[in-house]
């Protein structure tokens, strides 16, 4: 089994590269992670025909990050009890402006420990139709791209 470490390169790192050498230094920047497929009814893992994890790269695992703070519940990892915003906790609460504030504020506070993100851009939180979830949507500026104008989007449903 293999592991991974981030090398987070400061913010203008790949000013200057050729295109090419940019491309893998934004790779380094935002690492490599275990693919979490988020789109089945409960968050999976996904395994490869060779029984290994299905691997995303770039700002892909940025997002697969967030959105496994964002499904994670504060002191479910025993060696981070501070990681995770809990967002379930959120779906059985009566959908208030009150409660969806929180839930916005945890998002803001929780992204914004991840070195990798620049800033929090905008949160909206809706309750689904049918009405046992919500959906998130969150725009992120990754760290280094705030002169482009490289917004992340995250959206996505918690049941």
């Amino acid at each position: 089994m293999s592991s991974f470490a981030w090398t987070l390169p400061s913010p203008g790192a790949t000013a200057g590269l050729p295109a090419q050498d940019q491309a893998t230094a934004t790779q380094q920047i935002f690492g490599r992670d275990i693919w979490l497929d988020v789109r089945a009814a409960a968050p999976e893992y996904v395994v490869t025909a060779a029984g290994d994890w299905a691997l995303v790269e770039g700002r892909e695992a940025l997002k697969q990050s967030l959105i496994r703070r964002l499904i994670t519940d504060p002191g479910e990892w025993a060696t981070l009890p501070g990681y995770g915003v809990g967002a379930r906790r959120f779906v059985k609460a009566r959908d208030t402006q009150a409660k969806r504030d929180e839930l916005a504020e945890r998002i803001r506070a929780q992204f914004g420990r991840d070195a990798r993100v620049e800033r929090v851009d905008s949160i909206t939180i809706t309750a689904l139709a049918s009405g046992d979830g919500l959906r998130v949507l969150v725009l992120v500026t990754p760290r280094g791209e705030l002169q482009r104008g490289g917004s992340l989007s995250l959206d996505t449903e918690v049941t």
